[in-house]
């Protein structure tokens, strides 16, 4: 594939973080299991296949640049639970902030930014799932990739639509859009 790049925090705060995580997973982490597939415990990318195995049309997006679209205020509408009971908690958390984004945005390589990024899109990941549950078509999210398919076939612009209203719902159509160059609708044999 493609390069990318790891903003991993110095070893001195990684068991700080990796603690802040755990408050952060217990919130958010078990939200979605099964839909949402990456870095939830006991689920893998297998998980994430599953659904889709036997199926015979398929749908796969990428969101672009999933963790920086990850802004400071929707990261902050997840985190600031942990201040809250601080006597400066307002001023902790923007200095939470301040030192956990890089360009305003969540960075792959903390350990944070996973559980807080799947957080952000569990909602909108929920609608998605439920609408393609009543059309008969499985739905799952790992990470940046979105998968749909189903033993009916159904169009790219439906799966596209589907997307951008979910994510419009939820106000966060500013924030997360599909690249272009990586959707895929196969069928039949050719879904590699």
């Amino acid at each position: 594939g493609k390069i990318r790049v790891l903003s991993e925090p110095h070893e001195s705060i990684l068991s700080i973080l990796k603690d802040l995580n755990q408050i952060f997973y217990s919130a958010y982490g078990e939200k979605n299991k099964g839909i949402q597939c990456a870095y939830k415990k006991g689920l893998n990318i297998v998980d994430n296949a599953r659904p889709h195995a036997n199926n015979k049309y398929l749908f796969k997006g990428d969101i672009s640049n999933f963790f920086p679209s990850c802004k400071r205020e929707l990261v902050k509408k997840y985190s600031s639970f942990i201040f809250e009971n601080s006597i400066k908690g307002g001023e902790l958390l923007e200095y939470f902030l301040d030192k956990m984004l890089i360009d305003d945005g969540l960075c792959l390589g903390n350990p944070i930014s996973a559980t807080l990024a799947n957080a952000i899109v569990a909602a909108p990941a929920r609608y998605i799932y439920n609408i393609c549950k009543k059309c008969g078509v499985a739905f799952t999210q790992y990470s940046d990739d979105i998968t749909l398919s189903s033993k009916r076939a159904f169009s790219k612009n439906w799966a596209i639509k589907l997307f951008y209203k979910a994510y419009e719902q939820y106000n966060l159509s500013s924030y997360f859009t599909l690249k272009p160059s990586k959707l895929i609708c196969r069928s039949g044999q050719d879904r590699s």
